[in-house]
């Protein structure tokens, strides 16, 4: 058998061959699929294109698309459909593991051609995606564990972390979502009918739902930090200001009286330390009074601790 190529499995209706994807020369047997081939070599992202077929009067779909693994990210998938052949490069060998195999190997017979048991990988593919949501589900779980107990800037970083990783869970999902919605594009009705269509269609929709949902949740996450850390600059803020307005007299008394001038008839006072502080002071109590009947003190919302507590009492309650 030409080393080239593999027949991984092969029906009265449809066959499935594998590429070796290390080899320029598909030879004879491929010849149909050379042009096909010799372009995919020279693509390094996500493609995918349909093709009629004017002499067999039929579509074929060629595309590529990366590993779901987030270890194998950079391994790639060709693939190459039509009714009666399905075309990979680099499916059996490295991109699908055995379990996934012996799947498609219980699943793909059912296939009536070659779209359909280009579904059955997908499905796989969908499958190895959920489990990876799952993971991400758990550690989604902790970082909200997590930023009840804790507030402080390693949440942040925590934050963006997972949604760098959602980020990759999309570039994932998105390219074979548009896989499926090609597919459909082709064949219209002659697949959308069928059973491994719709289990397909529905366990994308599964994927597409979670990952949204999970962006959102990311999202909620960081506006509350963000929120959280705008509140507290403001407090910081507030605070300093109080203290600058408040220290005003001692600052501009201390400078007027630090003037080093031969003539400074404040100097012969003999109580002038004391009425000194006094002026002091009673500026200072003026300035505090004011503020206060102005509002400006501080925010007068409940401190954070107490919120979190009163929250905490609150999801306590059955209702």
């Amino acid at each position: 058998m030409d080393k080239r190529h593999t027949v991984i499995l092969e029906s009265s209706q449809w066959s499935w061959m594998e590429i070796d994807p290390d080899v320029n020369d598909t030879g004879e047997l491929f010849s149909s699929i050379e042009n096909w081939w010799s372009r995919a070599q020279q693509v390094t992202t996500n493609n995918i294109e349909i093709i009629y077929n004017q002499e067999m009067n039929e579509p074929v779909i060629n595309g590529m698309l990366h590993d779901v693994s987030a270890a194998d990210a950079d391994q790639l998938f060709y693939f190459s459909v039509r009714k009666e052949e399905l075309v990979t490069a680099g499916a059996w060998k490295t991109f699908l593991d055995n379990k996934q195999k012996n799947s498609l190997m219980s699943s793909m017979p059912a296939a009536s051609n070659g779209f359909e048991a280009f579904l059955c990988i997908i499905q796989e593919m969908l499958g190895d995606l959920l489990k990876g949501i799952d993971d991400y589900e758990e550690k989604i779980s902790h970082l909200e564990e997590k930023a009840h107990a804790v507030n402080s800037k390693a949440i942040l970083s925590d934050i963006f972390e997972r949604r760098e990783e959602l980020l990759f869970l999309k570039l994932v999902a998105i390219p074979i979502e548009e896989t499926v919605v090609t597919l459909k594009e082709a064949m219209l009705d002659e697949l959308v009918n069928t059973t491994i269509y719709k289990r397909t269609n529905i366990r994308l929709e599964r994927v597409m739902t979670l990952l949204n949902h999970y962006d959102n949740q990311i999202g909620t996450l960081l506006d509350l930090n963000m929120n959280l850390f705008s509140y507290r600059a403001n407090e910081i803020i507030n605070a300093l200001t109080i203290f600058t307005v408040l220290t005003t007299p001692v600052v501009v008394l201390g400078a007027l009286w630090g003037m080093n001038f031969d003539s400074m008839p404040e100097l012969s006072m003999p109580f002038g330390y004391a009425f000194a502080w006094l002026i002091i002071l009673f500026f200072t109590f003026f300035i505090y009074v004011w503020l206060r009947r102005k509002g400006w003190l501080g925010n007068k919302a409940k401190p954070l601790k107490t919120f979190k507590k009163e929250k905490g009492r609150q999801g306590n309650k059955k209702y």
